[in-house]
């Protein structure tokens, strides 16, 4: 009985085996995605548009605030950017890409003065992407924003968790 058993469980977790292994999902030549992620004090909101099985354009729009002793900033980011995937484990993507961006701040001090500012530059980003399913990701990503003529950054770093919808 318990052979019986033994036999029964090893072709179960073979056939299982076999048969997961043909379900992994993989990203499509010429399909969109929407993502929409977010961490501490900001959020993205992106459509993309793949270029190739590996390769995507993306246009996004990034808030993030900051807050110090003596002021605050409201952030709001514009960026177009390349990104490609790079490896795959299963249904498990590593990504990354760079970026060109404009960004339009607005900073309060504690004295209520109110000071504008648009500056620009580029982004290096570095995603993991988890596809449970054909149409939908799950995102993690760590963005290093480097600015060029700006009164207020140098550098930035945001991260955060999102979801990505494919169609």
């Amino acid at each position: 009985m318990k052979t019986r058993i033994t036999v029964t469980l090893g072709i179960s977790l073979l056939l299982a085996a076999f048969t997961t292994a043909d379900a992994q999902y993989q990203k499509m030549d010429n399909s969109q995605f929407l993502s929409a992620s977010g961490g501490p004090r900001y959020i993205v909101v992106s459509w993309s548009k793949m270029l190739s099985n590996k390769s995507y354009l993306s246009l996004s729009q990034t808030y993030f605030t900051t807050s110090a002793r003596l002021f605050s900033t409201d952030n709001l980011l514009t960026e177009l950017a390349f990104g490609r995937s790079w490896i795959r484990v299963g249904d498990v993507y590593l990504n990354s890409g760079l970026g060109g961006f404009l960004m339009y701040t607005t900073s309060r001090t504690i004295t209520k003065t109110t000071i504008d500012d648009i500056s620009g530059g580029f982004d290096l980003r570095a995603e993991v992407e988890y596809l449970p399913l054909w149409w939908l990701a799950a995102i993690g990503e760590v963005r290093q924003l480097i600015f060029i003529a700006s009164d207020f950054y140098n550098t930035r770093v945001l991260y955060g968790l999102g979801v990505r919808v494919y169609f």
